[in-house]
């Protein structure tokens, strides 16, 4: 894989909107479709006591997006899961910016390839606005987690919120980004 300089990273989704806007025709710069933020999400799921794994849980969040995550919180218990109030159930973090489109650009052409047996992600996972949430089953496919066999695998959710699309213009300005879709047999 080619190295890219991170002004260029910019500039190559700068370049994808703009594609994008012209395919559909679009004139004014503000009603482009684009990318306003990414959220990193972690469910502790039945590991919610579990301060060490909490703490490891946040320290690869952190390598992987650059800042520090930030603890969500049960809102009220629910004695069925046995959870109660303000006990800690998750991480999350939101890109923006430089860093948005860094992890983009590594999401799209260093992590989802890397993955065993990848044949693509469905077209038809995003929402009306155009939102795409990705959940991958293991953080370690990403380049600065590291491997190890004491480590517990753990997933992570990446939400793409996009400003001013439609799911027609997300396809589009997906495609001219390079997500690597799965092609559709023509029947």
């Amino acid at each position: 894989m080619k190295t890219v300089e991170k002004n260029t990273i910019s500039e190559y989704i700068d370049n994808a909107v703009k594609n994008t806007a012209t395919t559909l025709g679009i004139k004014n710069v503000m009603a482009y479709p684009t990318i306003s933020k990414i959220v990193l999400n972690i469910g502790f799921g039945h590991d919610k006591g579990n301060n060490q794994l909490i703490h490891s849980l946040t320290q690869d969040l952190s390598f992987l997006s650059g800042q520090k995550p930030c603890i969500t919180r049960a809102k009220k218990s629910i004695a069925s899961f046995k959870l109660r109030q303000g006990e800690p159930i998750g991480l999350k973090t939101t890109l923006r910016g430089k860093r948005m489109y860094n992890f983009l650009y590594k999401l799209i052409h260093t992590t989802l390839p890397a993955i065993r047996d990848f044949r693509g992600i469905s077209a038809h996972s995003m929402d009306a606005a155009g939102n795409y949430t990705i959940g991958l089953h293991d953080m370690s496919v990403f380049p600065e987690i590291s491997f190890s066999k004491e480590r517990i695998s753990h997933g992570v959710e990446v939400c793409i919120v996009l400003s001013n699309a439609t799911s027609k213009s997300a396809h589009i300005l997906y495609t001219e980004l390079g997500f690597p879709f799965v092609k559709e047999p023509h029947g």
